[in-house]
């Protein structure tokens, strides 16, 4: 027998629209978080030529300065609610001064801490992609476990990111290469898979405001790829995807 990561769930975004049984779109009340100053609305989510779109743009309207795009994984549940596995994510991040595009896994149901940022770029700091987990400390107050990785590229290109959860052991990589291996810090919790873009809160450093001139920005996601690891009883796990979606 030997162990080996199986895709289990997969999105390539091909069509012209989200496939609702596998992503849930932020757009209503109860799913207005991204700061203070960016209200998520579901029109600034958009599939086209095989890319999701999650946009950021000027909005004067539900008492925010800017909406944004962002969706999770709940409705597919059983990968919403994994406490291990291997996360592969192909991104292109939000470019402009005050933008910000978040990949990550948060505590299911709405439990916070853990978190896990996969990939994190805030355009005030627009050479710094951040690899993160949150997790609480002896006193019960979040805190925070970071890697920042320098990178010219990280809104002119695609990049690879992955995120490995096994045991107790949490490895990030991207495009094939490992950033950061930390010991787990938080008490396993079912995780399920998001991702976001926006702006503000103004005034701040994460992200801050940005100006008319540098949106609309984008999000751009190439795929999405989650697996589980198995034990095989050859060198490799032979499986289909479309068994178990």
């Amino acid at each position: 027998m030997v162990s080996q990561y199986v895709l289990k769930f997969e999105d390539n975004f091909n069509g012209t629209s989200l496939d609702l049984t596998k992503w849930k779109v932020y757009g209503s009340y109860d799913q207005d978080g991204a700061t203070s100053d960016t209200r998520f609305m579901s029109n600034m989510t958009t599939v086209s030529n095989g890319i999701l779109h999650l946009g950021i743009a000027m909005n004067p309207l539900n008492g925010r300065k800017y909406i944004g795009g962002g969706l999770d994984n709940e409705p597919n549940t059983k990968y919403s609610t994994l406490t291990q596995g291997r996360w592969e994510v192909r991104a292109r991040m939000p470019k402009g001064f005050g933008t910000d595009g978040y990949i990550g896994l948060y505590g299911n149901p709405h439990k916070w801490p853990p978190e896990i940022i996969i990939t994190e770029l805030y355009a005030k700091n627009p050479k710094i992609n951040y690899l993160m987990q949150i997790y609480s400390n002896s006193v019960g107050s979040p805190a925070y476990d970071v890697t920042q990785i320098s990178g010219d590229t990280w809104s002119s290109e695609f990049h690879t990111y992955v995120f490995e959860w096994e045991g107790t052991t949490l490895k990030w990589y991207i495009d094939g290469i490992l950033k950061k291996t930390a010991n787990q810090l938080y008490p396993s919790y079912p995780m399920k898979f998001g991702m976001g873009a926006w702006s503000g809160t103004c005034g701040s450093t994460w992200p801050d405001c940005a100006p008319s001139s540098v949106l609309p920005a984008y999000m751009d996601i190439d795929y999405i790829k989650i697996y589980e690891l198995e034990e095989c009883e050859t060198p490799i796990c032979d499986y289909s995807i479309a068994e178990m979606i």
